[in-house]
């Protein structure tokens, strides 16, 4: 009998966001490995590094009997990014003249506003509560 089970999940890669860990999940799925992203309270309440809050890292999984075969993946990945030309990369063109932006702004004050609201609605109620009593 070996000392560690080969279905047992052992982490792979520790990511610093949201979005890193589900293109490490893809890209590891797309190689024929199961992986999972543990990122419950960062897909939940939309926190990651990259927009300054810092609740954890995010852990990324395989099973212990996929690990090497998914560490191939990840460095076959680096390597073909790094040998990239990005001049034959069509990126595609502006439709006017304002620079590109990204919704993550938008959708975080928009995260951040729903938990404030939960937050003043709790506040409300608990005291209503003390106020009126059970």
């Amino acid at each position: 009998m070996t000392d560690h089970d080969p279905d047992q999940l052992v982490t792979l890669h520790v990511a610093d966001s949201y979005s890193d860990a589900r293109i490490t999940v893809a890209l590891l799925n797309e190689g024929g490995i199961d992986a999972v992203a543990h990122d419950a309270v960062q897909s939940m309440m939309g926190i990651d590094r990259t927009t300054g809050g810092v609740l954890a890292t995010i852990p990324v999984q395989v099973r212990a009997a996929d690990l090497e075969r998914a560490l191939e993946i990840l460095v076959e990945n680096g390597e073909d990014a790094q040998n990239l030309d990005w001049d034959k990369v069509d990126v595609g063109e502006f439709e006017d003249d304002a620079p590109p932006t990204s919704g993550d702004h938008a959708s975080n004050a928009a995260r951040i506003k729903v938990v404030l609201a939960v937050i003043v609605v709790i506040v409300v109620v608990v005291g209503a509560w003390k106020f009126f009593g059970p």
